[in-house]
C-alpha cells in the first residue's frame, strides 16, 4: 500500500466506483449499484478524512466509507471495535465491517468501511425544525443523557462528539464516525484526533485520551439543546454552519462570550447555572471535568461551584460497569495522532464526519413521536 502522501481523493474513488465488479473485493458489493441524482453523479459525502457513497445491494442500502488519509493502526482499532460492540451491544453505533485492500483505486487496494444505513435527522437539523416544540425538545435531551450514560456504563467514550456525529433516527439516537473511538485499554495512549474545536474543551491536548474525553461536548451540546427549548431565539442569534450555539471562541474567551452572556440572562434556572459551571469548566484540565449526570445532579442541588475530578484523577469519577474483555490494545503513533484534529497540538485540522442523508424503504416517524414515546413507555 502506498504511503499516507498518496491516498486516494475523492476524484480517485469516483473514478473506481465507475465499475464496482472491479473495484470491490467484497463479493456482494461487487454486485452493487452505486446510488446516483438525477444527473448521473454519485450520491456521495465528503469530510476531512473519508468520502461515503451509497450503493444498494439486493434491495438493501449500505454506506460505503472511504478514507482519504491515512489512520495510526485503523485496522486493529476498527477490529477492537467490531469485537466490543459484538459483545456490548450499545444500540447508538451503527453496525459496521471493516474491509482491509477491499477497493482496487489507480492500481493499489486501500481499507474501506460498510456501514448500514438508517434514516434520521442530523441533530443540527432536527433541532432547528422544531424550534417551538417543547415536548420534542424534552425527549432528546432525555435521550442525549441516556447515550452518554450508556457509554460511561461500558467505559468507552466516541470522542468526537459534535451535531454532524449525532443522528436522529425513529429508533432514538445514533452516532456516527467511530475513527477515533476511546475503549477500555486504551488508557495512556494518544488520541488519534482532536475533534470538533466548537465542541472540544480549549485546553485538550493529544494526550487527553480517556473515558472522560466526552465530558465536556456532552455539557456543550446539552447546555445547547436546553438553552435553545427555553430561548428558541438563541438559536437565530448564534448558531451557524459549524455549531449549535456554541463555538470554539466562546470556550477560549466566556468571560467575554456574546453566547455565554445571553445564557447566563435565561429564564430558565439550570441554563443559568450550567453555564456557569462550563465558564469553570474552560479553564481547568480536560480531565477534571465530570460526566454529565454528575453536572446535571449539581445543578439541580444549586451548587454555585462546578462539582469537579480531584486533579491527576485514575480516570473517571465513579466506577463503571465492568466492560466486555476486549483484544489486547492497539498502541498508537504520537506522530501520527499528534497530525490530526482541531487543536494546534494535532496540526490545527478540524475533524469532519461524514454526513450522508440516509435514507430506508419503510416511511419513518416523526423522531420526535418516537422519543416521546419511549419516554413514555418509561414512566409507564
Amino acid at each position: 500500500m502506498p504511503g499516507a502522501g498518496n491516498w486516494p481523493n475523492l476524484v480517485d474513488y469516483t473514478t473506481a466506483l465507475q465499475n464496482p465488479s472491479v473495484c470491490f473485493s467484497d463479493g456482494e458489493l461487487s454486485r452493487c449499484q452505486v446510488m446516483r441524482v438525477r444527473s448521473g453523479r454519485p450520491i456521495m459525502y465528503s469530510g476531512s478524512f473519508a468520502v461515503v457513497y451509497r450503493v444498494s445491494l439486493d434491495g438493501t442500502d449500505y454506506a460505503v466509507r472511504c478514507f482519504t488519509s491515512e489512520v495510526a493502526d485503523q485496522r486493529q482499532r476498527y477490529t477492537e471495535l467490531s469485537a466490543f460492540l459484538q459483545s456490548a451491544r450499545p444500540r447508538y453505533f451503527l453496525e459496521f465491517q471493516f474491509i482491509s485492500d477491499g477497493i482496487l483505486v489507480r492500481g493499489d487496494r486501500y481499507p474501506f468501511l460498510k456501514m448500514e444505513w438508517v434514516d434520521g435527522e442530523w441533530l443540527d437539523r432536527f433541532v432547528e425544525t422544531g424550534l417551538h416544540d417543547a415536548g420534542r425538545s424534552s425527549a432528546l435531551l432525555t435521550e442525549w443523557r441516556e447515550l452518554l450514560s450508556s457509554l460511561r456504563n461500558l467505559g468507552m467514550a466516541h470522542n468526537n462528539l459534535d451535531h454532524g456525529n449525532v443522528l436522529v433516527t425513529g429508533d432514538g439516537l445514533r452516532l456516527v464516525d467511530y475513527d477515533a473511538v476511546y475503549l477500555p485499554g486504551y488508557e495512556g495512549q494518544n488520541s488519534p484526533e482532536g475533534g470538533h474545536s466548537n465542541y472540544q474543551h480549549p485546553l485538550r491536548k493529544p494526550s487527553d485520551f480517556h473515558e472522560n474525553i466526552d465530558n465536556f461536548p456532552a455539557l456543550v451540546i446539552y447546555l445547547s439543546l436546553l438553552a435553545v427549548r427555553a430561548d428558541p431565539g438563541l438559536w437565530q442569534r448564534f448558531n451557524g454552519e459549524r455549531r449549535l450555539v456554541l463555538r470554539e471562541e466562546d470556550h477560549k474567551d466566556p468571560a467575554n462570550a456574546e453566547s455565554i452572556l445571553a445564557m447566563k440572562e435565561s429564564s430558565d434556572d439550570e441554563v443559568r447555572t450550567l453555564t456557569r459551571y462550563l465558564e469553570q469548566y474552560c479553564s481547568v484540565p480536560v480531565g477534571q471535568v465530570p460526566d454529565l449526570e454528575t453536572i446535571i445532579k449539581a445543578a439541580g442541588e444549586g451548587l454555585m461551584d462546578a462539582p469537579m475530578i480531584a486533579a491527576q484523577p485514575a480516570h473517571g469519577s465513579a466506577a463503571p460497569a465492568a466492560p466486555p474483555p476486549i483484544p489486547s490494545p492497539v498502541h498508537a503513533s504520537p506522530s501520527a495522532a499528534a497530525s490530526r484534529g482541531a487543536h494546534p497540538a494535532f496540526g490545527g485540522r478540524v475533524s469532519d464526519s461524514f454526513r450522508p442523508r440516509l435514507s430506508i424503504s419503510q416511511p419513518m416517524p416523526p423522531a420526535s413521536l418516537v422519543l416521546q414515546r419511549r419516554i413514555a413507555r418509561k414512566g409507564s
